[in-house]
């Protein structure tokens, strides 16, 4: 089995997607928030959110 990185950011990015389509807004919205904080190119947007 392959073990799951948590700081993976396409994971977390999934999660949120599939909580978006799924009408779980505040799912969606945490789980969109930390991919954009374990994506390294755009961290900095973080305190934008």
């Amino acid at each position: 089995a392959i073990s799951e990185d948590p700081d993976d950011a396409i994971h977390w990015h999934q999660l949120g997607l599939h909580s978006l389509c799924t009408l779980q807004f505040q799912n969606a919205q945490d789980y969109l928030k930390a991919a954009v904080a374990r994506r390294k190119d755009c961290s900095y947007a973080w305190s934008n959110l």
